[in-house]
């Protein structure tokens, strides 16, 4: 018989764990197994081979690092439940089957689509305290906060650029490798990010998801929106300078610079100031040979000018 003695067992649900516990316990005292009822969708137990092999293999570590019985064909690794190994393949046949009912979007683990079922949500209750924006998820919102923190851990030791993601550097690196490995399966064109594909890839069918709300014309890109929407007269941004309208609220903040003689992105080495990212490595590459020591280049807030 299997005693818990107020243990925790390796491997095994904690909801399991009591059911055991309760069988033992009606055993000691009854001499019978009891009826025990669970409510629906408390218990989630996978099919009794694999509960069995689960309990067997954690029995003592020693035997959990040595038999793992299931082996990938394609690259080795091995498994100890055989759902893992399936879940392992859908990183080689390129299998997503969760699909989002709301934009298509495909994953390989449900758990990716509950995450990101998230952002059609219109609930978003993490808020940021610098710019008011919202999130669905709060590591979403510490992420975003670097952009107000300026911390960029990750440095790529190619060029010395950093960011605040490290699946960012991870993307970033596969430009320095040469890396596509995404391919369009309609013209063969290769992409190092998927996103990119993506989009691309909406070219080719009929997929155009961004719609105008006053004409019903669609687009497959939404910066092609927000081009279009010129044709009903929609410039949010403007001047309040010289009266120039924008798009963009980031492209005014740049243009108020004109104005303004802001010169928020410095070189390292030399010490010459520049209104734009672009200009600053422009200057890098044609007066230090290309190497920048402060591949960051975060721009001076501008916060005492009022642009609206």
């Amino acid at each position: 018989m299997l005693i818990l003695s107020g243990d925790i067992l390796p491997g095994i649900s904690v909801q399991v764990q009591k059911v055991i516990q309760g069988l033992e316990e009606a055993d000691d005292s009854q001499g019978d197994t009891p009826n025990l009822k669970l409510e629906p969708g408390t218990l989630e137990l996978s099919p009794k081979t694999e509960l069995q092999d689960n309990m067997n293999y954690n029995e003592n570590d020693a035997t959990v690092k040595k038999e793992r019985p299931y082996s990938c064909d394609e690259c080795g690794k091995s498994f100890l439940l055989k759902h893992h190994l399936t879940t392992h393949a859908r990183v080689h046949t390129g299998e997503r089957p969760h699909v989002c009912v709301h934009c298509s979007k495909s994953f390989a683990h449900k758990h990716c689509l509950n995450t990101h079922l998230l952002l059609h949500s219109t609930d978003r209750p993490f808020q940021c305290t610098e710019c008011k924006k919202s999130f669905t998820l709060k590591h979403h919102l510490l992420t975003h906060s670097r952009v107000h923190s300026r911390d960029r851990p990750f440095v790529c030791p190619e060029c010395g650029r950093t960011f605040p993601l490290k699946r960012h550097l991870v993307t970033h690196s596969k430009f320095h490798a040469g890396e596509r490995p995404y391919v369009c399966e309609e013209c063969g064109e290769s992409f190092a990010q998927e996103n990119h594909l993506i989009m691309h890839s909406r070219f080719h069918g009929s997929l155009n998801p961004f719609v105008c709300p006053d004409c019903g014309a669609t687009f497959p890109r939404k910066f092609q929106l927000v081009n279009h929407g010129r044709i009903h007269g929609k410039v949010p941004h403007s001047c309040t300078l010289c009266g120039k309208e924008f798009l963009q609220k980031r492209t005014l903040v740049s243009h108020m610079r004109i104005h303004t003689g802001d010169q928020p992105y410095p070189c390292i080495s030399c010490g010459e100031g520049f209104m734009s990212k672009a200009e600053l490595n422009q200057h890098v590459r044609n007066t230090h040979g290309g190497v920048n020591p402060n591949s960051s280049n975060t721009a001076v807030s501008i916060d005492s000018i009022s642009i609206f």
